[in-house]
């Protein structure tokens, strides 16, 4: 499975030609593609650090679904929301912060335990505590961070993104809608009166 960040929320990547420029405006940084072994229940916490800073808990639907610090501004950088992919999960704005995430399958397998570990697909900045996700959110320190490592990648990530995309001309995005947000009609209510702040 994997742990990412949304990597921009202004740029966009039209269908047809892409360009190598388009790779360094989407990806910025000079990260490395690294592997850990982390529980599930590890996992539900580094979900639950990465959404404290987006999802207010809603009482009722006329409240915002996103916390700000102005009417323009989210209270935490956009970096610093994470999503996973390999699981299915709920997020439940209507949850106090740090119960508001629900896993419901592992892999397709909806009979799980939270002790089991998996390894997980994550960037190098959050490999070694950037963020806070694994120091703070799961309180894992760092030499125990460097006991979980599994797989550091010789090429930066941009690289290996060109190389993929050099091999796979031809790609379809699709999004598998492995997670959520619930109450959906509160959410589908704030998300329309919100999506002009952005």
């Amino acid at each position: 499975m994997s742990l990412s960040a949304p990597l921009q929320i202004h740029h966009c990547i039209d269908t047809g030609t892409l360009y190598r420029s388009d790779i360094f405006a989407l990806y910025r940084y000079e990260n490395y593609l690294a592997s850990i072994n982390m529980t599930i229940e590890e996992v539900d916490a580094y979900l639950e650090y990465g959404i404290k800073g987006w999802f207010n808990t809603m009482t009722k639907p006329s409240d915002q679904l996103l916390r700000y610090n102005d009417k323009m501004r989210l209270a935490y950088p956009y970096y610093n929301f994470s999503s996973a992919k390999g699981i299915n999960y709920t997020i439940d704005v209507t949850a106090p912060q740090g119960d508001k995430v629900t896993i419901t399958s592992v892999r397709g397998n909806s009979n799980f335990n939270l002790k089991d570990t998996l390894r997980v697909a994550i960037n190098s900045y959050r490999m070694v505590g950037g963020g806070g996700h694994l120091p703070n959110g799961v309180h894992i320190n760092r030499d125990e961070l460097a006991k979980r490592r599994v797989q550091l990648s010789e090429q930066p990530i941009k690289s290996i993104m060109m190389q993929y995309f050099k091999l796979n001309p031809n790609i379809t995005i699709k999004n598998d809608k492995n997670w959520n947000l619930i109450p959906s009609k509160w959410v589908v209510n704030a998300k329309e009166k919100e999506i002009t702040n952005f």
